[in-house]
């Protein structure tokens, strides 16, 4: 009697059906966690960009702000008196101005593009272009007449339609 060492035809097709059940089942796996981590990179990239324009904005208002103002000319001073409030849907007259007189503000340079920071000497954007701001208002209040103004950020950070975070933030202004 002479013993085969070959694989009959039903052992080749149980093989490839078994195969062919698996291979979807780790397709789908593979798919998932390729989709997980570039959600992961979406989400770092938003919060590498949204604490670094926090980071920028406080550092700015704090070091250097000392009076708000709704237009460049300082006619129109905001938050200046006890119990005051003052908004800007998109910072576009929302002035602060400096210790050396010049003004600075902070704005979206177009819905669902890029947060800026303008002054009468630069300006800079805030964000690449991986990430785009959307719904960003500034507004200050003030408490009373010997506490200095606070002003209140708000904004959205999206890449793409991946992934977005909301940022807030309130700065007290030094008082000079």
């Amino acid at each position: 009697m002479k013993i085969s060492k070959s694989f009959t035809l039903i052992e080749i097709i149980i093989v490839i059906g078994v195969i062919g059940m698996a291979l979807p089942i780790f397709f789908t796996i593979i798919l998932a966690i390729l989709q997980q981590q570039t959600r992961i990179y979406a989400l770092q990239e938003i919060k590498r960009q949204g604490d670094g324009i926090v980071a920028s904005i406080n550092n700015t208002i704090k070091n250097n702000a000392i009076e708000i103002y709704a237009d460049q000319a300082f006619t129109t001073a905001e938050c200046s008196l006890a119990a005051s409030s003052y908004s800007s849907a998109n910072g576009e007259d929302f002035f602060l101005k400096d210790r050396l007189g010049n003004w600075f503000n902070f704005h979206l340079l177009m819905p669902g593009a890029s947060m800026a920071s303008d002054s009468a000497v630069t300006h800079i954007s805030l964000n690449n272009d991986k990430v785009t701001i959307d719904n960003f208002s500034i507004s200050c209040y003030r408490r009373g007449a010997y506490t200095p103004p606070i002003v209140s950020l708000n904004f959205k950070v999206n890449y793409g339609s991946t992934a977005s975070l909301n940022y807030k933030t309130k700065v007290k202004l030094r008082s000079y």
